[in-house]
């Protein structure tokens, strides 16, 4: 069910990145902290209940351990690696582990939930990516076995689960698979819809094009308001806390260059690196417009030389700078250059300002000079031989710490080479001819044609990468002459890996096709090993990421007793009382790397996001710590990006009805810079205050957006019945017309489904009526619908009927999956709900539903 899932998101949303076998990538198999978790709940090393299925509980760990099952799974199937930083994802993702748990029930129930440790092994023998020419390869499982299973801490006894696993689903599925019929009739008339052809022409008619036309009175903007209020701007109740944080990043190693290595190596490398002759300047421009008059030149002259004058007379150079230069790099600086090497100031001045700079001592002024773009007076401020420590400090520092990177990384390289850097390699160019699978015979055979033309040339002259250049049609690389540099096996698909891997060094290979056209490759080398300098910048990552997990651990640790000590230390305290003991005990904490000096935060409502005052990125924060109250004051460990949070609440403001003058009276205070009332009541009645003028605004601005959209297809409609052309028709209204895109897919952008339905249900030549988007409204006219070729779906029949066959036993999953749902009784806990919502779905314009508040949103 997932790559059906993943595949339609795909879809709408572009290519997921593919990683392949490599050390750098992490399938994370337990996350005891993460976005989807939040408090210390998960962390201390008790298992979590996070909801029921079929009354039993969900457990956090046997929930996570599931997770990890569907992506190495879907690793292994598919050679693809799905992150979890999309919500959309996120959610399917989470679903599919519901899914599996639920087909696992369902075999236990049917007593087909045995596997023996033979199936297993035959299973895990016969998956492509474990093997090499249709038979199994030691050196791959062992790759992925150091890569995927090993960076995961998965045992080998674990992977074995995760297969057993997978075959009691596959068994499920297939027994609910096992009835699908497919005619070809049906067939046929799926295939006609996937690829039927179709071209519009589209006008949208969006709000912001009418928004500044409309205006707003503060009388309208006060009825909005009042009829409103309940709905939309309710101020919610407003919590303040104490927060204690752990920042990771405070435990990552100490410095791995000390000052006097620093010193050591500016000292070393001064004459030869930091030698440089620099000038400091202070300089007042006055500007010449391209092409002006000589009167103009002189007229701009004297006014800088009344300026200068006025210099010479005691004038502050710099404040006369701030006053009148046309330099916008140098206004409120008093025209300061800072230290600039004279070339630069020649490219950047030209040639007299260079020679008049270099000329003056310090502390003198130029005459009036004329640059490239103006007139100057110059002031020389500064001069100097070398450029000192401390400019260069930063530098030195990160060159230093690369050099120590590489070397660590040389070593991890030298150590694990035979472990994971041994696969045999290929370097390879490729030019490719895109064809798409429902393309007719009579087209595939001219591509194939041209290619084999190109072949010819490149055979007889030797000249491959510009040949890759000038035609290939692989936008990835086509600008370097289809270079694909290194790969290993299982990173192509294998018509194109069997074709390359099969050639000798310097050979180009015969037209070779693939799904997605026709190639020919020019092996130009092979290796058995990946050199240093190909994998460096993966080790250094690795390590670097090592490092920030091992200073999260300790973070988390640190985070983790003092969550324990606190609500040893308060547990006898009275709720009410609590507040005050937090910070006390915080303060004389000494059990912890980092000081516990507690932060006291501004209040902030529920729906902010973020938590004022604190450090960090404090989305979570603000979503966990708006749980505590009176009664439950203590939170737990509470993780948000890199940071750590304990939190104690300290109290609240109740929710109320904000009158719309508060909200104008708001803004006032918001927009006097000198105000001394407290922020954050100020600040969020401002933003009712904006939220509602944007609001109005918007609904105003959709209205007139629609009621345009009608009135141009009322004329348009009008003049296409007299008989006028549509290009006449339209007049001076804007059409966009799409590329061809299938009635199944729809074209390209936000209102991809609109067009789609539009144009399934519209004939050729017409003008459909108006549809409503989110934002206002469009016009699609129909130009043209193009029906494939009968020998085009015989061509392709013994590929669709499958593809076709499959799709129907999707659907059919589908619903038996969603059948389990409902019968399976499955409930979440209020911290878990939000990851097992049905994921957001795409509206009528194209966009997609609102997910999760993103951290820092």
């Amino acid at each position: 069910m997932i790559i059906s899932s993943i595949n339609r998101f795909c879809a709408k949303h572009g290519r997921i990145t593919y990683f392949f076998i490599g050390g750098a990538i992490i399938l994370p198999f337990v996350f005891l902290y993460g976005d989807w978790g939040g408090s210390f709940q998960g962390g201390s090393g008790r298992d979590v209940k996070i909801g029921t299925m079929y009354g039993k509980p969900i457990n956090r760990i046997d929930f996570f351990r599931q997770l990890t099952a569907v992506r190495v799974k879907f690793f292994v199937d598919y050679q693809r690696y799905l992150g979890s930083n999309n919500d959309r994802i996120t959610r399917i993702l989470a679903q599919e582990v519901l899914n599996r748990m639920r087909a696992i029930h369902q075999a236990r129930v049917l007593g087909c939930d045995s596997v023996t440790q033979d199936e297993i092994r035959d299973h895990i023998l016969k998956r492509p990516l474990f093997q090499t020419n249709n038979a199994f390869d030691r050196a791959k499982f062992n790759n992925f076995k150091n890569s995927i299973l090993s960076v995961n801490n998965l045992s080998a006894k674990d992977f074995d689960e995760i297969i057993r696993d997978n075959i009691i689903v596959e068994r499920i599925e297939k027994r609910v698979t096992a009835t699908v019929t497919v005619s070809e009739t049906d067939a046929r008339a799926a295939y006609l819809e996937y690829f039927t052809k179709c071209n519009a022409q589209v006008s949208e008619f969006t709000s912001y094009k009418y928004s500044s036309d409309i205006e707003i009175t503060e009388e309208e903007l006060e009825i909005y308001f009042n009829e409103n209020v309940e709905e939309k701007y309710r101020v919610a109740i407003q919590n303040q806390f104490q927060v204690v944080v752990f920042d990771s990043a405070e435990y990552e190693e100490e410095p791995l260059v000390s000052e006097t290595e620093l010193k050591a190596y500016y000292e070393a490398n001064k004459s030869e690196k930091y030698s440089r002759k620099q000038v400091r300047l202070n300089h007042i421009l006055l500007k010449i417009e391209a092409g002006a008059t000589d009167e103009e030149k002189e007229a701009r002259r004297g006014e800088l030389q009344k300026i200068l004058l006025e210099v010479r007379n005691g004038g502050d150079f710099k404040k006369l700078a701030d006053t009148f230069t046309e330099d916008a790099s140098g206004k409120n600086k008093g025209g300061d250059t800072g230290f600039t090497a004279p070339q630069l100031l020649k490219l950047r001045y030209g040639d007299a300002f260079e020679k008049a700079a270099m000329e003056l001592k310090h502390g003198g002024i130029s005459e009036v000079i004329e640059g490239k773009s103006g007139f100057h007076i110059i002031r020389k401020a500064g001069e100097r031989d070398t450029i000192p420590f401390d400019d260069v400090k930063h530098r030195i520092r990160t060159l230093l710490i690369n050099e120590r990177d590489t070397e660590l990384a040389k070593a991890y390289y030298e150590k694990n080479k035979a472990k994971l850097y041994s696969n045999e390699e290929v370097h390879a160019r490729h030019i490719l001819i895109k064809a798409e699978a429902g393309e007719s015979i009579e087209s595939k055979n001219e591509k194939r044609k041209k290619l084999q033309e190109i072949l010819s040339e490149a055979r007889e002259k030797k000249n491959f990468k510009e040949l890759a250049r000038l035609h290939s049609e692989d936008d990835s690389n086509a600008d370097k002459g289809g270079d694909l540099g290194y790969f290993g096996r299982g990173r192509m698909v294998k018509t194109f890996e069997d074709a390359v891997f099969g050639l000798e060094n310097g050979k180009i290979s015969d037209v070779v096709e693939t799904q997605f056209g026709f190639h020919i490759i020019e092996k130009i080398d092979s290796r058995s090993e990946q050199a240093f300098a190909d994998v460096k910048v993966e080790i250094v990552r690795k390590l670097a990421q090592e490092r920030k997990n091992l200073a999260e651990a300790s973070a988390s640790e640190d985070a983790l007793n003092f969550a324990i000590a606190v609500h040893s230390r308060l547990s006898g305290t009275p709720d009410k009382q609590k507040a005050g003991g937090f910070s006390t005990f915080a303060k004389s904490y000494k059990d912890a790397k980092i000081p516990t000096i507690p932060y006291t935060s501004g209040f902030f409502t529920p729906d902010q996001y973020n938590v004022p005052d604190v450090p960090g990125v404090t989305g979570t924060l603000a979503k966990e710590a708006s749980k505590l109250g009176i009664e439950n004051p203590l939170s737990e460990v509470i993780k948000s990006g890199r940071y750590f949070y304990v939190a104690c609440w300290q109290g609240s403001r109740d929710s109320y009805l904000p009158s719309f003058m508060e909200t104008q009276e708001a803004t006032n205070v918001a927009n006097d810079a000198a105000s001394d009332e407290e922020t954050t009541p100020v600040l969020v009645l401002t933003r009712q205050a904006k939220k509602a003028r944007a609001d109005l605004l918007n609904e105003r601005a959709v209205a007139a957006a629609r009621t345009g959209c009608r009135a141009a297809y009322d004329k348009i409609s009008g003049k296409l019945a007299e008989g006028v052309a549509f290009e006449e028709a339209i007049g001076d209204y804007e059409f966009i017309e799409t590329k061809e895109f299938s009635l199944n897919q729809g074209p390209a952008g936000r209102n991809k489904e609109v067009i789609k339905t539009i144009a399934q249900t519209t004939k050729s030549k017409s003008l459909a009526a108006p549809t409503d988007t989110s934002n206002g409204a469009i016009l699609v006219f129909i130009t043209s619908h193009s029906l494939p070729k009968e020998e085009d779906y015989t061509s392709i029949k013994s590929f669709w009927l499958p593809q076709y066959r499959r799709q129907e036993q999707q659907t059919l999953l589908d619903a038996y999956y969603k059948r389990l749902g409902t019968e399976s009784d499955t409930t979440f806990s209020e911290d878990w709900a939000f990851m097992f919502e049905e994921a957001p779905a795409e509206t009528g314009d194209g966009t997609a539903g609102e997910g999760r508040p993103r951290e820092g949103s």
